[in-house]
């Protein structure tokens, strides 16, 4: 009886180990079941492989950049040209303008300056001739102290009439009442005498 109990110890040991083998076994099955059971775990996602860019493609954009680049800057001065031109047009435009309207109020100017020198000159005209009829009937019923007086009286007239654009084709004399070319081929111009015109038909006497 008490090696029994002495032995009752080594057996509790010997079933407590063989129990706990059991429960190990048990919790592996239990483990190896829940693994096939549960639903794999997703995998991980593949890394991304960058695509490398060879030298030459790295080239070609840098010379794509350059290009629009280019073009960008040649689109910009285009504009600012075509700014330019315009501006200058209309400052040619608006020049003309003002040299056609200056152009304009000279000639006007002109004009009416001309036209108060042609009333001017035409009014001294007139009176130019007033005197010289004048003197010119004087001249016919003035005598002289002699012929050379005469003659540089007659002669002054003359010029008179050619400045005003008359022309007298002879000089009637008192003496003989002839009509000479001019006081110097009469043997009395001291008697006095007169101019005298051939008027045209188209023209009347002044």
């Amino acid at each position: 009886m008490q090696a029994r109990q002495q032995a009752d110890p080594a057996i509790q040991r010997l079933r407590q180990e063989l129990m706990a083998m059991s429960a190990g076994d048990d919790a592996a099955l239990e483990l190896a079941e829940d693994a096939r059971t549960s639903p794999a775990p997703a995998a991980a996602p593949a890394p991304v492989r960058r695509k490398l860019i060879s030298s030459g493609a790295l080239d070609a954009l840098r010379s794509q950049d350059q290009a629009s680049t280019q073009v960008q800057a040649d689109n910009a001065r285009r504009q600012a040209g075509q700014v330019r031109l315009e501006r200058d047009q209309a400052e040619a435009a608006e020049a003309a303008v003002r040299q056609e309207a200056v152009k304009r109020v000279m000639e006007a100017q002109k004009q009416s300056a001309f036209g108060e020198r042609s009333l001017s000159m035409s009014a001294r005209l007139r009176a130019s001739r007033e005197r010289v009829k004048a003197l010119a009937a004087e001249e016919g019923q003035r005598t002289f102290a002699d012929a050379q007086e005469a003659r540089r009286h007659a002669m002054a007239l003359c010029q008179l009439f050619s400045e005003e654009g008359r022309s007298p084709t002879g000089w009637l004399c008192n003496f003989a009442s002839y009509t000479h070319p001019t006081p110097n081929e009469c043997a009395g111009p001291q008697f006095g005498g007169t101019w005298v015109f051939t008027v045209p038909e188209t023209e009347s006497p002044s």
